[in-house]
């Protein structure tokens, strides 16, 4: 008995919030048919252009009301404030623009599609939010950046870690530099914002500091390993050729670079340096010029069956940069006296004095 009375309740809650599930169908189509009735040709309610209420509008009305609205904002300017610096931007300097046409079709036809899902869903969304337009600005991102490039190069300092340099053959200390800049994406972000905003309000932006790594208190083991590298002249030889390295060149090659070890007593992190093979290689290719001959084959002419010119062939040479920089920076590593014997790879020729029977001719003139 208690079964069937346990039944009977759940088929009857069901019963209710079917009927319940109903009324409040019928309750939205009814607000939809409200809709649809009371803004017959004209804009939905809850629909803004910026802060501006467009329901009720008509489409004539509409048309008037966004070409003032384009006017206001094409012409109103915005103030940026970074600092004690105030800076002016006018909307038509980065080339902002709104299609009136564009924008009248686009608000008047909100909630108004063709097919029937989407224009319920359209409405529905218009019950519980506002539809504000334009949902994004137009303009020159080209000139927005050179805008921002030209006006705020003094915000934009890139930090420089502590490092050294070679004056006159001594070896100095550059001391870090902190740096500032600014979040250019919020910049840009907020800029946008006030391009569709019919109350314009400052911009205002707060610089960044931005730390350097490298203090100087990160450069004593550093400095004795540079001073390591620059203790001595550095000679490259081949077989008919010698180069003399000096130190400006051998610090030119020197890579510096922050550690992920922080410095016990100080700020920041510890230097590192190490020859940089890149470097070192760019600077043989121009060595190379002097070095590398091309292999020139063995030619002949032949007048009447007969050879009667014969230039003999030779090889030809190649520096290998790659291998010469790996035996630069072992020698770096080690004490005097620093010599490297360049490798240089013979290239030989494709046709030479020994092969040149080959080419059926036997008789050399």
């Amino acid at each position: 008995m208690a079964k069937k009375k346990y039944i009977q309740n759940i088929k009857m809650t069901i019963q209710k919030i079917f009927v319940v599930i109903l009324w409040l169908i019928a309750l939205i189509f009814f607000i939809l048919g409200t809709f649809n009735i009371i803004f017959a040709n004209k804009v939905l309610p809850n629909i803004y252009f910026g802060t501006k209420p467009l329901s009720g509008l008509t489409k004539e009305q509409l048309s008037n009301e966004i070409e003032t609205q384009i006017k206001f904002l094409s012409a109103e300017p915005i103030l940026i404030k970074i600092e004690n610096k105030n800076l002016v931007l006018n909307p038509i300097d980065i080339d902002f623009t709104l299609n009136k046409e564009d924008f009248i079709n686009e608000i008047y036809g909100f909630g108004r599609n063709n097919r029937l899902i989407e224009t319920i869903n359209s409405q529905l969304r218009l019950i519980v939010k506002s539809q504000r337009f334009p949902h994004k600005s137009y303009y020159s991102k080209e000139k927005l950046n050179k805008f921002i490039e030209n006006n705020f190069t003094e915000f934009l300092i890139e930090s420089q870690n502590a490092s050294f340099a070679l004056t006159n053959g001594k070896l100095e200390i550059v001391p870090e530099k902190i740096g500032r800049t600014i979040n250019k994406d919020i910049l840009i972000s907020e800029i946008e914002k006030q391009l569709i905003s019919q109350k314009r309000t400052p911009v205002v932006l707060i610089t960044e500091i931005q730390e350097p790594k490298v203090y100087t208190s990160g450069l004593i083991q550093a400095q004795k390993t540079v001073e390591k590298y620059l203790s001595s002249d550095l000679e490259l030889i081949s077989k008919n050729e010698k180069f003399v390295i000096n130190k400006d060149i051998i610090f030119s090659w020197l890579h510096f670079y922050a550690s992920r070890v922080q410095v016990v007593n100080g700020k920041g992190y510890v230097l590192n340096v190490s020859p940089s093979s890149e470097e070192i290689i760019t600077y043989l290719e121009s060595m190379a010029k002097q070095i590398d001959q091309e292999a020139v084959n063995a030619r002949l002419a032949v007048s009447n069956g007969k050879a009667t010119v014969f230039q003999p062939s030779h090889d030809g040479y190649v520096l290998d940069k790659e291998k010469t920089a790996s035996d630069i920076i072992v020698s770096l590593e080690e004490p005097n006296p620093r010599k490297v014997e360049m490798t240089i790879r013979i290239k030989k020729a494709d046709i030479s004095d020994d092969n040149i029977g080959k080419l059926g001719i036997n008789e050399l003139v």
